[in-house]
């Protein structure tokens, strides 16, 4: 489909037509080379337990490899999904369920790992990202549960995730501690962790891990403490600090998503030994982290980051990150945080909320998102918006990042087809001449 939009020309491709599902992950679905997308095979975000496949796509031949199959894959597990590829050699890493999975221990937040893989070398084989251990005091550098929504730093040479611990988990479903809260990490690649008597629920890692967010189970009102930590980024090329959503409580009780930056040395010291742990018995952030919190939002009309899920977005020099909140209508905008000072700038006048999660192109010049059926590419410096036509007579949207290409002025993204029996979730790109 070819569509014209004042003076710009916008085309849609479907680049998949298998019976299956196709989603990407939220960022980092590009091969280093910018030829292959990988994906897996969820038709439904939230259905990663029963996703047994991992994909790609050359976008110059359209041609569809197979490039990871999950073992012993049934309705409870182990489940694999949100590709994020390295941005130097190919290499990515995704979430594999713990391969006992079962009807009695499925899938979950805290049954899970980062798988990683080498597409072309590696025969289907997969690899431990980070080393895990179920018990009090894992040995430094290992996790004690489930990591998702990996993503690599710009040198390759770290990868941040989202955490659960599983065995505060048990603890808490057995009476005797306080819930497991999701928090944020980071693990450097290339320095393996080994653990004592592997077996399917500990094993070793080829990632030292670390946490950098200390959360508190219900924080006190008005404080910077933390309840829950997710949808992190790195902050620039480099691999020393990350910017993360916080959730806070607010004078009153409530609570609200502001940003932190946690960062740490260049030079870092990989200790050996048990993990400390604090009074809940939750894994430590080690002293070297220092943790700030960048926006304070509470005397704002609608406080808060808020609006469709989306993780932040870091501009290349690590000065600002990105992320949706409301402006004083209750419209999602775009808006740009400083994080040294805190300051919020308003990128954007949407008369309709933004629908979508946000992605920035390689050089930081410019923010894809999506409102009203239209797929829009806000340009940073003069923060006007080009937009799609309508083209909710076509897709059937779903929640998703539009990922700018490496080779072509547009984006790719997952959309259903309309009106198709069966519904499979399918690969599109648009773009603009």
């Amino acid at each position: 489909m070819t569509a014209s939009n004042g003076s710009s020309s916008w085309n849609l491709r479907q680049r998949t037509l298998d019976d299956c599902g196709h989603t990407l992950n939220h960022r980092q679905v590009f091969s280093p080379s910018g030829r292959h997308v990988y994906f897996d095979a969820r038709n439904v975000d939230t259905e990663i337990m029963k996703t047994d496949r991992i994909g790609r796509i050359d976008l110059e031949t359209g041609q569809i490899d197979w490039v990871y199959q999950a073992p012993n894959a049934g309705p409870f597990g182990p489940g694999v999904g949100a590709v994020a590829c390295h941005p130097l050699r190919d290499r990515c890493v995704f979430i594999h369920g713990l391969r006992n999975c079962d009807a009695v221990k499925p899938y979950g937040a805290t049954r899970r790992f980062g798988a990683m893989l080498d597409p072309d070398v590696s025969s289907g084989s997969i690899r431990s990202a980070e080393a895990r251990c179920i018990r009090w005091n894992p040995p430094r550098g290992a996790l004690r549960g489930g990591t998702h929504a990996h993503s690599w730093s710009a040198d390759g040479r770290a990868i941040s995730f989202t955490y659960n611990d599983a065995w505060i988990e048990e603890r808490h479903h057995d009476g005797q501690g306080p819930p497991d809260l999701r928090t944020a990490g980071v693990m450097w690649t290339d320095r393996p962790v080994e653990v004592s008597e592997p077996d399917s629920e500990n094993f070793s890692g080829n990632c030292y891990a670390m946490l950098v967010a200390s959360v508190s189970h219900v924080a006190e009102p008005g404080t910077d403490a933390i309840e829950m930590a997710r949808e992190e980024c790195f902050l620039g090329v480099g691999s020393r600090a990350i910017a993360f959503l916080g959730r806070v409580r607010t004078v009153s009780g409530g609570t609200i998503d502001e940003v932190f930056v946690a960062r740490w040395p260049e030079s870092l010291s990989f200790a050996s030994g048990s993990s400390p742990t604090d009074a809940d018995g939750r894994l430590e952030t080690p002293e070297f982290v220092r943790v700030e919190r960048v926006t304070r939002t509470e005397g704002r009309r609608y406080p808060g980051v808020s609006g469709p899920r989306s993780w932040l977005v870091s501009s290349p020099d690590g000065r600002r990150v990105v992320c949706p909140m409301k402006d004083d209508d209750g419209i999602v905008q775009v808006a740009a945080v400083d994080v040294d000072s805190g300051q919020i700038d308003v990128l954007t006048r949407l008369t309709a909320s933004l629908e979508s999660p946000l992605a920035i192109d390689r050089l930081g010049e410019r923010i894809s998102l999506m409102s009203e059926g239209r797929i829009g590419i806000l340009d940073l410096a003069t923060r006007e918006v080009q937009w799609s036509p309508d083209l909710r007579d076509r897709l059937e949207f779903v929640w998703g990042s539009y990922h700018f290409l490496p080779k072509e002025n547009g984006l790719l993204f997952h959309a259903y087809p309309k009106n198709r029996d069966p519904r499979w979730q399918q690969l599109w790109t648009l773009t603009l001449h």
